[in-house]
């Protein structure tokens, strides 16, 4: 496919392992070194919190919720959607610094836990149901 040619046309095809879908993320979380999400448009961004977990650094679009996971400066880095050449700019940024230990980011996933999301939902459910005072 496309990603095949444009990894062996670009002279590092021998760096750029292409593994395929897999039935343990974490596992390919563990073997990079940054994990970039260059989305036009993204949900929530639960890879994103999976990512953290796993201490990747991070370089993502600034489109729907991920600015909301990935706080630009404290978690990982975002650009605008549409700016490759910021993109680039970062991705080399990081490649330049090198490999560096995994460190799990867990007060930030620890925020977005099923337990801390559905008390949030809830109470903004709650906040809908409640009559409105005039």
């Amino acid at each position: 496919g496309l990603v095949e040619e444009l990894a062996h046309g670009s002279g590092h095809a021998a760096r750029i392992p292409l593994t395929g879908q897999t039935d343990t993320p974490m596992d390919a979380f563990d073997a990079i070194d940054v994990f970039v999400l260059a989305s036009r448009w993204e949900g929530f961004g639960l890879v994103l919190v999976e990512a953290m977990m796993a201490g990747c650094r991070i370089i993502a679009t600034r489109v729907s919720a991920i600015s909301e996971v990935v706080r630009d400066g404290i978690d990982g880095h975002l650009v605008a959607p549409e700016d490759p050449a910021a993109l680039a700019a970062l991705m080399i940024d990081q490649a330049v610094a090198g490999r560096r230990p995994h460190h799990p980011n867990t007060d930030r996933v620890s925020t977005f836990s099923v337990e801390r999301m559905s008390t949030r939902i809830r109470a903004l459910y709650d906040s809908l149901l409640e009559p409105n005072p005039r």
